[in-house]
């Protein structure tokens, strides 16, 4: 008798990988074309956005402003589906989803030239998840041979090896950049029964401003808290094992999220958030801490409109680790009805608790490496702030404050829904993120999952009016 193993089970049923490939496929076809095109157009920016040349002054700042635009058309494209300009752009993104895709591919290549064999990895399997998807999208023919469907599957599921491989390189060689060094040495310095923001060991932060008051810890104790126990237990490099359990959470997160917005389960979104390399290589393999903050804000969205006390107590417990991304979250996340704001606010309260004993116990200390040495420090070369006047980055800040308050007042006059409240923390974190005085690699850490989120989700219709 021919062996039937691989096909189908005892009972004559599919295989259960046969069925997996059946259901992934299904999925990918209840994604919206809006939602591949752009998807993919997002995955070829953040490969832009890492780029040799790009990663510094006004050419980092155009990628970001690149970002901006790729949402605001994707939007605009979902809210005015019947202009003859929309149709026109529909009838161009197949060309140019097939140009862009050469760009992780020659990024690979340039990376296997310069022994960067992980990026040059990371490059690869986003390149080919680009053309699976473009191939499932704009080729009928092969679209529906099932061979080639379950070929085109098995390439996407190829995005966990991204993640994968970045914490195999971190673990086997150290990687872990000033955030994870600063934050092992501050949950040392605490076991110790010392005061990280007495202890010199920001020697980098010294250094920029030229003051040795401004060498202690630069973030709040609920990151040496968190990342504490296993850091004393086992060494620095137990961040990035930390950061795996963060980033899995973060992946639930943004699917819980994706399905309240959509209305039922969505995929994709996880799909882009694994095929992200600057997320895997920033928090498992150079160990970002940022992964964390995040994180918590992400449930503190999955919270708004159930519960505003536990909404609260995730931004307050984001706040105690590090004060943004939540300071942008925490404004947008106010509830409509008075009766919730003192329940709101009491979480926040109850969440920041980390942060007074530290406060009380040298408030000098803690407010000059916290709140002032981000007031003062000078533009570095990550943004274009770098090389401009004084004045410019000036007006540029008071602009970027001016927005986040604006879109703040509008998401709590008009009360709008949930996904406008994620556009809303999106561009209010890109504003301040293009006037700070710099842009490092781990900030991407605060928008990445949530324009997966939106971009995912294009051409959902929510059944909830609270998503919508």
């Amino acid at each position: 008798m021919p062996d039937r193993t691989l096909t189908c089970s005892p009972r004559g049923q599919p295989h259960r990988a046969r069925r997996i490939l059946n259901f992934l496929s299904t999925e990918l076809e209840k994604t919206s074309l809006e939602a591949r095109y752009f998807g993919s157009f997002y995955l070829v920016a953040i490969m832009v956005f890492e780029l040799t040349g790009w990663s510094f002054g006004a050419y980092r700042s155009l990628a970001l402003m690149a970002m901006l635009l790729l949402v605001l058309t994707a939007t605009f494209m979902s809210w005015r589906p019947n202009l003859a300009v929309v149709r026109w752009i529909r009838t161009v993104l197949p060309g140019c989803m097939l140009a862009v895709s050469l760009v992780p591919f020659r990024d690979a290549w340039r990376s296997l030239y310069a022994g960067h064999r992980v990026r040059a990895l990371d490059s690869l399997i986003v390149g080919c998840v680009i053309m699976a998807v473009f191939l499932l999208t704009c080729v009928p023919r092969l679209r529906d041979r099932p061979a080639f469907r379950n070929a085109a599957i098995l390439v996407l599921l190829g995005a966990l090896l991204i993640p994968l491989a970045n914490i195999v390189s971190g673990l086997a060689v150290y990687k872990l950049d000033l955030v994870a060094g600063t934050t092992a040495e501050a949950a040392r310095a605490m076991w110790a029964g010392l005061n990280p923001y007495d202890v010199r060991l920001d020697y980098y932060g010294a250094t920029i401003v030229h003051d040795a008051a401004y060498g202690g810890y630069k973030y709040l104790p609920g990151m040496p808290i968190l990342y504490g126990p296993l850091i004393i237990l086992t060494g620095a490099r137990s961040v990035l094992l930390t950061n795996a359990v963060l980033c899995t959470a973060t992946a639930a997160a943004v699917f819980c999220l994706s399905r309240k917005l959509a209305g039922e389960a969505r995929y994709f979104p996880i799909l882009l958030f694994l095929s992200t390399p600057i997320v895997s290589v920033q928090a498992l393999a150079e160990g970002a801490t940022d992964a964390a903050p995040i994180l918590l804000v992400l449930v503190a969205f999955l919270q708004w409109g159930r519960s505003s006390f536990l909404a609260g107590v995730l931004i307050g417990l984001s706040l105690s680790m590090k004060p943004v991304p939540a300071l942008f979250a925490a404004m947008l996340l106010v509830p409509s009805e008075k009766e919730e704001w003192g329940h709101y606010i009491a979480g926040i309260v109850l969440g920041a608790l980390p942060v007074l004993p530290y406060l009380a116990w040298s408030p000098r200390s803690f407010l000059n490496n916290v709140v002032f040495f981000n007031l003062i420090r000078p533009p570095d070369s990550t943004t274009w702030r770098y090389h401009a006047p004084v004045w410019a980055g000036r007006v540029a800040m008071m602009a970027s404050v001016l927005t986040w308050v604006s879109v703040c007042l509008w998401c709590f006059v008009a009360r709008v829904g949930l996904r406008a409240r994620l556009y809303a923390f999106f561009v209010i974190t890109l504003g301040v993120i293009l006037a700070a005085s710099s842009d490092h690699d781990n900030y991407a850490l605060w928008w990445t999952p949530v324009l997966v989120i939106l971009l995912g989700t294009l051409g959902a219709r929510p059944r909830s009016s609270a998503a919508a």
